[in-house]
């Protein structure tokens, strides 16, 4: 729903971050837009190199298209919005085939997200931030699996501050 929400003026490719401002769900075939879940669902997302590098692409393929008039990001070839069902069939699963990848749930992406940001040592917090979680806590829920990893990390960590005791 955030992403089908996302709006170009939500986006500063410059500053490489985008806001989180609304979501758009398809309910009984209408389109209704609404704020996010949560208050801390409503968010800015530092992007990646590889993510404003993709979104300029996206950006320039729709300018070439005559759809540049377009407030949505994702949108289909009229400009309206994306059917959920549409996206998943005709885009996400045939790029997991092309890509060898496993078939995977398209929310799945925010569960790699967590796990790779976690295990690569971003800090639980901007995590949680990142996904727009109420609380720390819920994110530590649901990836505690990929904490018991940082625990060789911490205890080096606390090495390198005492020094050669031993």
């Amino acid at each position: 729903g955030e992403l089908f929400g996302l709006e170009w003026r939500d986006i500063d490719l410059d500053e490489a971050t985008l806001w989180v401002r609304r979501t758009l769900n398809e309910i009984n075939g209408r389109f209704l837009t609404g704020p996010p879940k949560t208050k801390r669902g409503l968010r800015r997302i530092r992007l990646p190199k590889v993510a404003i590098t993709a979104l300029r692409q996206h950006q320039q393929l729709m300018q070439a298209a005559g759809s540049s008039e377009r407030p949505g990001v994702f949108c289909d070839q009229t400009g309206g919005p994306l059917r959920r069902q549409n996206l998943l069939r005709r885009s996400f699963k045939p790029l997991l085939k092309q890509a060898k990848c496993p078939d995977i749930r398209f929310h799945d992406l925010r569960h790699t997200y967590a796990t790779l940001a976690l295990s690569s040592g971003v800090p639980l917090r901007v995590v949680s931030d990142t996904l727009g979680h109420c609380r720390s806590s819920v994110t530590i829920d649901t990836y505690a699996h990929v904490l018991p990893s940082q625990e060789r990390t911490a205890a080096d960590a606390m090495d390198a501050a005492f020094g050669d005791v031993a």
